[in-house]
């Protein structure tokens, strides 16, 4: 085997990994940028209001299986997972037809303000 394709090969090699060093950094990047998301509710655009998260509402619960809780308040945005019929959560704002909730771990997160799936509770 001559040097060149030897020296090709390696360079090869080291190409590959330092692609994969990069795809590994962006993907750790990723899943942790969706981990974390923010500990402020976010607000529609336009709306300048404050609101702070220790403000409650009262209590959300989940009328049927599978309600969607979302990362944003938005029918197309990513699940986080669906609440199980009877699952509590703290209601923190409204946001048009979506309530920002967390849940009884603490995740932050959305869920839609329809009484036909999520039945709120007075304070």
């Amino acid at each position: 085997m001559s040097v060149a394709k030897v020296v090709r090969a390696v360079i090869g090699i080291v190409v590959v990994f330092a692609l994969g060093v990069v795809v590994m950094n962006q993907w750790n990047d990723f899943k942790t940028a969706r981990s974390n998301m923010p500990a402020t509710p976010t607000t529609s655009a336009g709306d300048t209001s404050s609101t702070a998260t220790s403000t409650v509402l009262g209590v959300g619960v989940a009328k049927i299986n599978g309600v969607n809780f979302r990362v944003k308040p938005s029918s197309s945005a990513a699940l986080i997972r669906g609440l199980k019929k009877g699952e509590k959560v703290t209601i923190l704002l409204k946001d048009g037809q979506w309530y920002r909730v967390k849940d009884s771990k603490g995740k932050l997160g959305w869920v839609t303000a329809n009484g036909d799936y999520v039945a709120l509770q007075a304070k």
